[in-house]
């Protein structure tokens, strides 16, 4: 799910002290001459031109660790990563690379931290909160480091801020009262999900120029556009040959047509709270699962389904097979699907010869469906209120290994490394160069494209957690996705495919809760 990245800012360097000394914290001075070693997971510098076979290429911690290195005298030695992907099988072999270098003392100083949820019971990371409570030596206006971080200051009630019982959690994830790390890239808040259309195809079939806002209305517009002979959409580009997309549970229907069974599922549940402790844990989801509480004899379910059907009953003939990009290029294809990384390679296409317009995915409203329900509600528009609601990113944080900068002395070295990348204009770099993602840190500039989607409606799904058909695991998403193609194409009937789709809803919660019985 990454893509080739164009984005680009301009770098403006902080030039501040060198000293750091947080108190009996520090084991040692950050001194020239030292070597901190980083395995910086998809962040890992490259070399070469990006190009189609060899699409992630960046360069910006190279750029910043020689700065780094000008100005500190300090050699950041980058660690070649085993691999960079979100799925399930890299994260698994990145824990697993991580846990074996621990062991033999070889772990890098500074490591990615993958997985949240995964390295949350791990006892190998360093606490940095000391170093958080401390000024930030790169903006001196800042009296605590970690207020450089958008979701950093979590206060005990009535404590004044600034006071020395401010408890720093940095962007940590994981409810941990001691934060091991600190994130140079959030999530965009709701999704990363878009929808392109080709404004000189919407025009020839009569219809509004724009991505509809209502799922209903949005299906009106890729009727319209059938009708008139015009390839109205496309199959989901990142999946191969008949396998389709799991994207509309998860990003537009699964919260209106599906939120009733977070009540059922947890009745403590808490409609639009962005805390775990408000909403069902997995455990709770993968038990609905299995026990039934959650099916496909849920009308509300079927209706999800079914408004799938539709929706990709407008894609292309040979959808399994077609060439979407070319089609999209020429100007032949009215629609099609992006991540937010697809965008920005978009724009600096040159092939692309028409007026391009975006949108995030419509949702269903009322006037879709009068049964759906909203009850987590819409995340607000405006640059402010979405920066405020950023997700963090599994692999956009760093923590130190407490071993590793034991064994190499570097405990100030490492920690002014992180201080260094995460101050404003240096995240903006390295954000930038990724622009699917974020800055997490105050002041830093988001991607430019970024404020045309700042004002798109968009639903506030995210405290539905697993809850949507296939989001157990890796394996679940692609079994539905398998399946759900079987059926938009003929091959079996409703009942045959909602009774396969019980059977792999049970089967995903037994499995879940064979593999995590403690």
């Amino acid at each position: 799910m990454r893509h080739l990245r164009y984005a680009r800012v301009s770098l403006a360097l902080i030039i501040a002290g060198l000293s750091l000394s947080p108190g009996s914290s520090a084991a040692t001075h950050a001194a020239a001459g030292q070597t901190v070693t980083m395995y910086a997971y998809e962040w890992t510098p490259s070399t070469g031109a990006p190009t189609a076979a060899h699409p992630l290429v960046y360069h910006a911690l190279q750029i910043l660790a020689d700065k780094f290195k000008a100005q500190t005298g300090i050699t950041i030695k980058f660690i070649a990563p085993l691999c960079v992907s979100v799925v399930q099988a890299c994260l698994n072999q990145t824990h697993t690379y991580l846990e074996t270098q621990v062991a033999a003392n070889t772990a890098p100083d500074v490591m990615v931290v993958h997985n949240g949820t995964m390295e949350g019971a791990t006892t190998y990371w360093m606490n940095l909160n000391p170093y958080l409570m401390q000024p930030d030596p790169y903006d001196t206006a800042v009296k605590n480091w970690c207020l450089n971080f958008a979701n950093s200051a979590v206060l005990p009630p009535s404590t004044p801020t600034g006071t020395t019982t401010l408890t720093c959690q940095s962007g940590d994830h994981n409810g941990k009262q001691q934060p091991y790390d600190v994130y140079v890239a959030g999530s965009y808040p709701g999704l990363l999900i878009g929808e392109m259309a080709n404004t000189n195809l919407l025009k020839q079939a009569g219809v509004r120029p724009a991505i509809p806002t209502d799922w209903s209305a949005w299906l009106k517009q890729l009727a319209a556009l059938k009708a008139k002979g015009i390839n109205a959409m496309s199959g989901e580009t990142s999946h191969a040959g008949a396998q389709a997309s799991s994207w509309p549970f998860w990003s537009a229907l699964w919260g209106p047509y599906m939120g009733h069974a977070l009540k059922e599922v947890d009745p403590a549940v808490v409609f639009g709270s962005m805390k775990p402790a408000d909403n069902p844990t997995t455990r709770q989801i993968a038990t609905a699962y299995a026990n039934g509480t959650i099916n496909t004899n849920d009308p509300l379910m079927r209706a999800a389904f079914l408004q799938v059907k539709q929706y990709m009953s407008y894609w292309v003939t040979g959808w399994q097979t077609s060439d979407v990009e070319t089609l999209w290029t020429q100007g032949k294809l009215a629609e099609r699907q992006f991540y937010i990384a697809d965008l920005f390679s978009e724009y600096a296409n040159p092939a692309r010869k028409f007026t391009m317009t975006v949108g995030f995915p419509p949702y269903p409203t009322k006037k879709t469906d009068p049964r759906v329900m909203t009850p987590y509600g819409t995340i607000p528009t405006g640059s402010a209120a979405r920066l405020a609601r950023f997700g963090l990113c599994e692999g956009c944080g760093f923590g130190l290994i407490s071993s590793a900068v034991r064994r190499d002395n570097n405990t100030a070295a490492a920690v002014k490394w992180l201080q260094y990348i995460t101050a404003p204009a240096q995240d903006q770099y390295i954000v930038n160069e990724h622009p699917d993602y974020i800055p997490t840190t105050v002041g830093a500039i988001m991607a430019p494209l970024y404020a045309s989607l700042n004002n798109t409606p968009i639903p506030d799904w995210r405290n539905l957690g697993n809850t949507y058909f296939g989001g157990l695991t890796s394996d679940a998403t692609s079994n539905l996705e398998k399946e759900l193609a079987i059926w938009v194409t003929g091959h079996e009937t409703d009942t045959q495919f909602f009774a396969n789709m019980e059977k792999q809803l049970t089967a995903d919660g037994q499995g879940w809760l064979a593999a995590n019985k403690s």
